[in-house]
């Protein structure tokens, strides 16, 4: 005789959930079975459910994690208006997700490499490399992410490899960098998979502020950050895109293009035409909100900068310097057509080494002048804005110091206001402002506080989720900030109130 299996009880599962009222609990379900496991989906917002009802550890394991999809995941619908105004790629977020509730099947003692089992991912990742355009590339990165932790991931890159070396590197680059923030197979179980409403936290990322089942806000924090990635990448290849257009455009006007090259051409711009002359605005960008909550009931203070002019100039890094090329627009060193074997007569501009750097001047960071003057010496290229609030509404509570090579002509001593009190908002203006790829650096003890200078969970837990999602790089202390800088090499010191979420966000490491 057969062994039997337990069938999906949707209804008996959501019981458990503490986030959810008992008339919502109590909605019914409408449930269906299939043969094939891939089809397993449960939508916990319409209460509707397809499991395989065969008897096969495959089909198990797709019904396990079916019953994790509506035990942990988003439940309303204006949960669901939110995550569609985030500019996050719906189908980016599914896989993201898909990838969580694998990660807690894991951890349970399931056999979650079955889940992934199967050709078609390095089909897709060959199909998919082969057609070569952005957005191909997009919907590989957001494909992988149901693939991270297992073989199949290793099998889809070799798929693209295949095809294009250059996307297997890029897209196995993305992951890296998103994993280095967002490590599932590190925190506690227990967080991946919590709804408990005491955990429940408003997610800053989206348009408007909206409170999320603390397990789903791991599959936030990693699909922004992948978005933010895919779209760098993205915007890389079009400027590549670009300088390959102009090469084959220089051919076709000497009659030198093959049929193969013609068809490329009319390919590129035709994609080309779909973009503005900045360089294209990536469907799916990502935003940041214009600003956090604030007021006087335990919120940020608003931000008001001190407009103090930037007079001093910081010689060797104000102007970009140029160096010679073989490609470019415009030539700057004809006579390299003859000494040079390469004839590199076009001008390249060269930007100096930049980035944001944000310090915390308030009374618990018991900085100097000397200190600030340090860390401007230390970062001559790079935007540098101290922060701190006296607690009363409107008063201006940031100062910018410098701004790629303008600096202030000397550091005003009402930068010293008191308190934090704008800790949030400083560091949103910091993200807006910084250039593409560059560090923001957080001079800070991890202590944040509301615009009367108090201390609580939610604003520790609204910056952590900034310095995660942004890879910002908290350094405690002057010091370590000015051997940072110096070196280029940053890596994060998380302490404070705001360093023991992130950590625990992290699982401790």
């Amino acid at each position: 005789m057969a062994e039997r299996y337990s069938p999906v009880l949707p209804q008996a599962v959501i019981q458990g959930r503490q986030d959810l009222t008992d008339d919502q609990k109590a909605m019914e379900w409408t449930i269906e079975t299939t043969l094939d496991p891939s089809d397993s989906r449960a939508d916990v917002l319409n209460r509707s459910i397809v499991y395989s009802d065969v008897n096969d550890e495959l089909s198990r394991l797709h019904r396990i994690r079916e019953t994790l999809r509506v035990r942990t995941s988003y439940t309303t619908p204006e949960q669901l208006k939110a995550l569609k105004d985030s500019g996050i790629s719906l189908e980016l977020l599914e896989n993201v997700e898909q990838h969580r509730l694998t990660t807690i099947a894991g951890n349970l003692g399931y056999d979650k490499e079955q889940l992934n089992e199967s050709p078609m991912h390095k089909f897709y990742g060959q199909r998919m490399a082969k057609i070569g355009t952005p957005e191909a590339f997009a919907s590989l990165a957001a494909y992988m992410p149901q693939l991270f932790g297992t073989k199949a991931f290793n099998q889809f890159i070799s798929g693209v490899r295949s095809e294009n070396p250059e996307w297997a590197k890029n897209l196995k680059s993305i992951h890296r960098n998103a994993m280095s923030y967002n490590k599932m197979e590190d925190v506690y179980p227990d967080s991946l998979s919590s709804v408990d409403p005491l955990e429940m936290s408003k997610y800053y990322g989206l348009k408007a502020p909206i409170e999320f089942p603390s397990g789903y806000s791991y599959t936030l924090h990693l699909a922004r950050q992948l978005q933010n990635d895919i779209s760098s990448v993205i915007r890389s290849m079009m400027s590549e895109a670009d300088l390959k257009m102009e090469a084959m455009k220089s051919k076709s006007e000497k009659g030198d293009l093959s049929d193969d090259e013609k068809r490329e051409l009319i390919r590129m711009e035709k994609m080309r035409s779909k973009m503005d002359d900045e360089g294209a605005k990536i469907p799916g960008e990502l935003e940041l909100p214009d600003e956090f909550p604030h007021g006087s009931n335990g919120d940020f203070a608003e931000l008001v900068i001190d407009p103090y002019p930037l007079t001093k100039t910081v010689s060797g890094y104000l102007h970009r310097r140029k160096r010679s090329n073989f490609y470019g627009k415009r030539v700057m060193y004809p006579s390299r057509m003859l000494t040079d074997p390469y004839k590199r007569i076009f001008a390249e501009k060269v930007k100096a080494p930049g980035g944001v750097v944000v310090i915390d001047v308030s009374g618990s960071m018991s900085l100097e002048m000397k200190d600030v003057e340090q860390l401007l010496d230390a970062a001559p290229g790079a935007l540098v804005l101290a922060y701190s609030h006296d607690g009363h509404d409107g008063h201006p509570n940031v100062t910018i110091l410098a701004d790629r090579g303008k600096q202030i002509e000397s550091i005003p001593r009402s930068i010293f206001r008191g308190g934090n009190g704008v800790d949030g908002p400083a560091l949103i203006y910091a993200i807006k402002r910084r250039h593409s790829k560059e560090p923001v650096i957080w001079v800070c003890d991890g202590m944040v506080t509301s615009s009367h200078d108090g201390m609580s969970n939610a604003l520790d837990r609204a910056v952590a989720a900034l310095v995660l999602r942004y890879g910002i790089v908290q350094i405690p202390n002057v010091k370590l900030a000015i051997e940072q800088l110096k070196t280029r090499r940053f890596h994060n010191v998380p302490v404070g109130n705001v360093g023991d979420v992130v950590r625990r966000i992290r699982g401790g490491k």
